[in-house]
């Protein structure tokens, strides 16, 4: 009988943040996938590859959106000359059809500072909304934390994981990324904390960073604040105005669609999206909400 290798079996056990995402309206479009009679019937075969592209392109631009950006917030340093061990675990994804699931250890026996990458997390998630938003591909997420298990490399099993996709499922209801409980406590208390050392310091400024990049929505939820001020200074307009203009007249598509054909369900989730974008950039000189519409 084998042994189990209990040092091995501890270090896949822990807390963990997970963000589930979802890529809205793909079923409809993989359901209508289907396979050509022959080579020769190429209308079929162009039909077939449109779907394809439709689909899992854009699962797969999600994945790219997420893991670069995610790269470039987690190596900006608060602070200059840290200790090499004051940063995150790295993240893992996983694709599951048209969701993605990424999970970061909050483990700090290696790297120190585990709020920074939920920090990265949350940049990445405004940044991939918004760029999936303007390619016509609107998603919807959850984002929380608590204890779950790694059966295998790439592969996540637990609360975190579960929590995160109820709060994507049931919760979320249109597109947003929603955070859950468990994450918004674990911010708060990390931002709270006294400062004893640099790794206390930088963890205490990297929470708050986190803290205001959220807002709360009108039925309670937290969610990430991808048109806000903090958001904004942050990317110093690396997101230049036109891919917010191309999501927002996606958005006024949608609305119309919706509305057109008495969806009342969507028709209300589109005008909610809508009145967000209102807020946040109805005092924006850049944009022209007429021009748009």
């Amino acid at each position: 009988m084998k042994k189990r290798n209990k040092k091995n079996d501890d270090r896949h056990l822990g807390y963990f943040v997970v963000a589930y995402i979802d890529l809205l309206g793909q079923q409809d479009k993989i359901r209508s996938l289907k396979v050509p009679t022959g080579l020769s019937d190429t209308v079929a075969i162009e039909a077939a590859r449109k779907v394809i592209n439709d689909t899992y392109g854009a699962v797969r631009m999600m994945r790219h959106s997420f893991t670069t950006s995610f790269e470039a917030f987690a190596q900006s340093p608060i602070q200059k000359k840290l200790p090499i061990d004051l940063n995150n675990n790295p993240i893992q994804i996983q694709s599951f059809s048209d969701s993605i699931i990424i999970y970061l250890s909050m483990r700090t026996d290696k790297f120190k500072l585990p709020v920074r990458g939920i920090y990265a997390i949350l940049c990445a998630a405004a940044v991939t909304f918004l760029h999936c938003l303007a390619h016509g591909h609107p998603i919807r997420g959850g984002i929380d934390l608590g204890a779950a298990f790694e059966p295998a490399k790439g592969e996540i099993y637990g609360a975190a994981l579960s929590r995160a996709y109820t709060l994507e499922s049931r919760c979320a209801n249109y597109p947003r990324i929603i955070i859950g409980d468990e994450l918004q406590q674990y911010l708060i208390a990390s931002s709270k904390q006294e400062e004893t050392d640099i790794y206390s310091q930088t963890s205490k400024k990297t929470a708050d960073m986190c803290i205001k990049l959220l807002a709360q929505d009108d039925d309670g939820y937290a969610f990430v604040d991808y048109l806000g001020e903090t958001f904004h200074t942050l990317t110093k307009n690396q997101i230049p105005i036109s891919i917010i203009e191309k999501a927002y007249n996606n958005i006024l598509e949608a609305s119309n669609r919706y509305k057109a054909t008495k969806n009342s369900k969507l028709a209300f989730r589109y005008s909610m999206l809508r009145g967000y974008f209102y807020e946040r950039l109805s005092h924006n000189p850049n944009f022209n909400f007429e021009e748009s519409e």
